[in-house]
């Protein structure tokens, strides 16, 4: 039994979640996938504008930029006027210097910890950071 994808137009066999051709994402996703998907790239420092792409192109939503940003907001992530500790900043920069990543510079430190989920200012991951 087959089905057509709604991206290119290709037969694809029903029990097929994605398009083999373009790589669509054929079956109804929930929101709750959609917001963890969401979160997922917000932390990983995607711009909004390459967000709604992804959305689009592998998740089958299409969302305003102005409803992407309100469904961020709801679930209380932020890009400027973040909260955080800096103890624990302190202690998640001291364990990179004294590892593998001792040489690196504060933007590298400033983007494991970006990558581990913290946000915080450049200017705060260079005061630690050599």
């Amino acid at each position: 039994m087959f089905k057509f994808c709604t991206s290119c137009g290709a037969p694809v066999q029903i029990s097929f979640a994605f398009c083999s051709r373009c790589g669509w994402n054929l079956r109804n996703i929930s929101g709750k996938d959609i917001d963890e998907s969401l979160g997922y790239y917000f932390q990983k420092g995607f711009s909004y504008k390459k967000i709604l792409l992804f959305l689009s192109k592998y998740h089958n939503t299409e969302l305003s930029l102005r409803t992407l940003q309100q469904r961020l907001h709801d679930m209380e992530l932020r890009r400027r006027n973040v909260s955080y500790d800096i103890q624990e900043i302190h202690g998640e920069i001291i364990k990179n210097l004294n590892g593998p990543r001792c040489s690196a510079g504060y933007r590298s430190h400033w983007h494991t910890l970006r990558l581990k989920g913290t946000q915080v200012p450049r200017r705060v991951a260079a005061s630690y950071a050599p």
